[in-house]
């Protein structure tokens, strides 16, 4: 199965309203409006945190295909192979 990643987690993240998810698992958030769209505490920090924020509103307003995006190489090294990933930032993500 071919996974597109594109910049639709920070749109969202950024443009959603979110509340606590209501059930006896361990924190989570659901969407308000469908209900049907989850992000952890730890996504939800790149929203309320100020110094995080910056860098999820400049990675929500590219507009262009993650593959085309000067962020993607890091962003899919992250994903994929997460051994990498204790070394990679937000602000190295977002180009900065």
């Amino acid at each position: 199965m071919f996974v597109t990643q594109d910049n639709q987690f920070f749109r969202n993240l950024l443009t959603l309203e979110w509340k606590p998810r209501e059930w006896d698992g361990p924190l989570q958030y659901a969407d308000t409006l469908t209900g049907e769209l989850m992000m952890l505490p730890t996504d939800m920090a790149l929203r309320t945190d100020a110094s995080f924020r910056k860098w999820a509103e400049v990675y929500a307003k590219d507009a262009r295909p993650a593959s085309q995006s000067p962020n993607f190489p890091a962003l899919s090294n992250a994903v994929h192979f997460p051994a990498a990933a204790p070394t990679l930032t937000l602000a190295a993500l977002c180009g900065a």
